[in-house]
């Protein structure tokens, strides 16, 4: 069976996982890859037997990744449902993996568990370092499916991120480097930043075509603080690069503001395709460094769910915060005088 990537299950890989579907069969686990040669198939790369229980097992599986390749790997569980063993979906895809192979990946997961037998999965976990796929990796993740802790709108979120194949998960920790996706930018882009630098516009918004996986200029041009609402779309991200010349409490200052606006869901808004908000996400950074090369630096930066929120007020709060208030001195009162060391006024405590 074909996904959307058009990546087949190998014919190799799908007589192996039937001969280890089998509880009496001493597999443990079944790492897949995608060879970067061909894009064409799911082929076995590795298998590993079992030596103890299955969480301990686990520490096999850790010892097969690195931090860059992605992989995918049929674990089996010990328990068993109708004379079969139970197996566990891992996908592996690591913060520095090539963006093309983190689609792949994610666009081919479905038909690995179709192709095979969706049934005999339990589940399907995602990691993006060795430790997540380590003994403690599992428990950790175990303890949270116990905890059963309602997601809030931003965990929903990452949770279908974590399905797009960009997730830290379990109990491992990513490594300190941040993850950046940099694509190529088209000519009209260079020139409409030139034309900012110079003042010919003040105003610059850029898109990126996912499907080619290019920098294209969206909009351009000398605009006005109302007009800036209308320039964010409801249903997709976009980056905003606004030069705003302004007076502030009677002095003139002009601030080149960076906006990205990525609707939600809210307020309005249609909230956008996991791999579209995905692409945008990770092209930020870099796209926040276009204005250094023509010798322009961001003042301040803004992200926003709608175009309501691309306003005077909230760009005066960001460009001019307002200052601190300074602390008041509290003045003590004087204590009653007393007749004596240690000893206050007299007091009336009572009477017979």
């Amino acid at each position: 069976m074909a996904a959307a990537s058009g990546v087949l299950v190998s014919d190799d890989l799908s007589s192996q996982f039937v001969a280890a579907n089998d509880v009496n069969n001493s597999v443990r686990f079944v790492k897949c890859v995608i060879p970067t040669d061909t894009w064409t198939q799911v082929v076995v790369d590795t298998t590993g037997n079992k030596s103890g229980d299955y969480i301990d097992d686990f520490d096999a599986v850790s010892c097969t990744l690195n931090s860059t390749d992605p992989c995918y790997i049929l674990y089996k569980t010990d328990s068993v449902s109708d004379d079969k063993p139970t197996w566990l979906l891992l996908m592996y895809v690591p913060d520095r993996s090539p963006i093309k192979s983190k689609m792949l990946y994610a666009s081919t997961q479905a038909t690995v568990r179709s192709s095979l037998g969706d049934t005999f999965f339990v589940e399907t976990i995602f990691g993006s370092v060795p430790e997540d796929f380590s003994p403690e990796g599992y428990r950790s993740h175990l303890r949270h499916k116990e905890a059963d802790v309602p997601l809030t709108d931003q965990e929903v979120l990452l949770k279908e991120e974590r399905e797009m194949g960009v997730f830290v998960g379990g109990g491992g920790t990513s490594s300190a480097y941040v993850h950046g996706v940099q694509f190529p930018i088209d000519d009209a882009v260079t020139q409409a930043f030139s034309d900012l630098s110079s003042g010919n516009n003040n105003y610059v918004q850029l898109t990126i075509d996912v499907d080619n996986e290019i920098v294209l200029l969206s909009d351009s041009g000398n605009i006005n603080i109302p007009d800036l609402p209308g320039k964010v779309p409801n249903d997709e991200p976009r980056f905003h690069f606004f030069n705003w010349t302004h007076d502030h409490k009677g002095e003139k200052h002009t601030a080149l503001v960076f906006v990205y606006s990525c609707p939600d869901g809210s307020g309005g808004t249609v909230s956008a395709p996991v791999k579209m908000r995905m692409l945008f996400s990770s092209s930020k950074a870099n796209i926040g460094t276009l204005p250094s090369t023509v010798g322009m630096e961001i003042g301040a930066k803004l992200e926003i769910n709608n175009g309501g929120e691309f306003n005077e007020d909230e760009l005066t709060s960001i460009v001019h915060p307002p200052e601190p208030e300074e602390k008041k001195k509290i003045v003590r009162p004087k204590g009653p005088r007393g007749r004596g060391r240690g000893r206050g006024g007299r007091r009336l405590v009572g009477r017979k």
